[in-house]
């Protein structure tokens, strides 16, 4: 299952808005729903400090989805690797498309 993670800004950094996933869910779940192109993963720098800032979500809170080599086996698209990808989509829409289902 793949991890979806609601990050800010704070400073330089980015920085979970929680300890735990707000979703886990099968990557083929997730790649139209919340757009995730293999052209969407992220360097090494912009991956997010795990932090519990139990901060409110509003539209400039990002998604991010966390693959790992696990959510790779059974992946029904190809191009992607383990690592961090970002959504186009700010956490409430993000939060509307994943509880649509």
């Amino acid at each position: 299952m793949a991890n979806v993670w609601f990050v800010h800004r704070v400073g330089g950094a980015w920085k979970t808005v929680a300890a735990e996933p707000a979703y886990r869910t099968p990557l083929g779940d997730l790649i139209f729903r919340l757009d995730l192109g293999p052209q969407r993963r992220l360097s090494a720098r912009n991956v997010p400090e795990r932090d519990d800032l139990a901060a409110d979500i509003t539209p400039e809170t990002k998604v991010f989805v966390e693959v790992t080599d696990d959510d790779l086996r059974e992946a029904y698209f190809g191009g992607y690797f383990p690592g961090w990808y970002d959504s186009p989509y700010a956490a409430p829409e993000a939060r509307r498309r994943l509880d649509a289902r």
